[in-house]
Formats: structure tokens, C-alpha cells, sequence
């Protein structure tokens, strides 16, 4: 499989972004992403994945996209790999980009094994577990009282009031607090009147 097969492959997919300069315009792993998912929509999450122009954020979108998608197609790339394609290094998106696609056309990837365990036959096996909610506040439990479920008034607290209906009298303004100043005689006007 040569190069221009791949491109061939790749001008089938609506990408986001025109294409200009191969290397640099996959650089990031955002067109990589939205190949694979165009193939296998279940596959991949593009919101994982940004448009970057710089070296750390592409390496995370690789990284990602490394350890969530490319892995289980069965085209794992190691850190060096990752860097070249970052830097935009002759043909390393096209190498890749023929890694990824002869595995798509390659059907499935195998199942992955998990580590042997032994298999016990599980006992709760159909069974419908019935777990009681959690109580909620105001109403009490099946076999309490309102009164026990309440909780009680801590010493700090002050009782709770209940709302009184505001009279007009209570609508008018409260009297003026008397002052704690005691009035003291004018000084320098003149005899005071008393």
C-alpha cells in the first residue's frame, strides 16, 4: 500500500479543517481522530481532542489518543513515535494513517483478554436487590412517629417562631429609641431659655 492510497483514503472524509500540508496539518492528532471516527463512530470522542499548534498539547491529544482509541485497533505507538508525528517529520502521519487503516478494513480488533481469574459461578444471579431508600427529611419511616423522626433542638438554637400575619400597626414605623446622651446646655449663644 503506497502513500496515495492513503490520501485517497483519507479525501473520503469530511474533515474539519482543509487540507494544505499533510505532515503539519495531522500534527496534532485532531484530523487522525475525526478519520478514525468517520470509520468507527463509536470508537472515538472528538471533544477529547483540540486544534493546537503547540508541542505539549499535541502530545497529550497523541497520548489520548494513543491510550484510548489506537490501542484497541490493535496500532500502538510508543513515545517516539508520538514526538515524530508532533514535529510534522516526513511521512510519519502517512505511516500511521496506513497502520490505522489497514486495521479498520481488517474488521474488529480481537477481544482483549483480561487477566485469568478464576470464574466462580456468581450466587446473586438474577436476583433483584432491594436496597430501602434513604429517609427523607419531613416524612418519617414505616413504624415512627413525626415526633421521632424530627430532629431535636440543639441548646443553641433558639426555638423556631412561627410566621405572625403582619397587622397595620406592625406595618408603621417603630418609635425613635430614646437616646443615651444626656442633652448638655448651648455653650457661647447666649442665655438658654428655660
Amino acid at each position: 500500500m503506497g502513500y496515495e492510497e492513503v490520501y485517497e483514503w483519507v479525501d473520503q472524509v469530511p474533515l474539519t479543517r482543509v487540507r494544505k500540508v499533510f505532515s503539519r496539518d495531522f500534527s496534532d492528532g485532531c484530523l487522525v481522530a475525526e478519520v478514525i471516527k468517520h470509520f468507527r463512530p463509536q470508537s472515538v470522542d472528538l471533544h477529547n481532542y483540540r486544534e493546537s499548534l503547540s508541542a505539549a498539547r499535541k502530545m497529550e491529544n497523541w497520548t489520548v489518543l494513543n491510550q484510548k482509541v489506537l490501542r484497541k485497533l490493535g496500532v500502538d505507538i510508543g513515545k517516539q513515535e508520538i514526538e515524530q508525528l508532533c514535529a510534522g517529520s516526513d511521512k510519519a502521519a502517512e505511516k500511521l494513517l496506513m497502520r490505522v487503516k489497514a486495521s479498520i478494513e481488517s474488521g474488529p480488533p480481537p477481544p482483549r483478554k483480561k487477566k485469568a481469574v478464576a470464574e466462580q459461578p456468581n450466587k446473586n444471579e438474577g436476583r433483584v436487590e432491594h436496597r430501602p431508600s434513604p429517609p427523607q427529611q419531613g416524612r418519617p419511616q414505616k413504624g415512627q412517629s413525626a415526633k421521632a423522626q424530627a430532629p431535636k433542638a440543639s441548646a443553641a438554637q433558639p426555638p423556631r417562631q412561627r410566621h405572625q400575619p403582619r397587622t397595620p400597626e406592625a406595618l408603621q414605623e417603630p418609635p425613635a429609641a430614646p437616646s443615651r446622651r444626656s442633652p448638655e446646655p448651648a455653650r457661647g449663644r447666649g442665655p438658654s431659655i428655660e
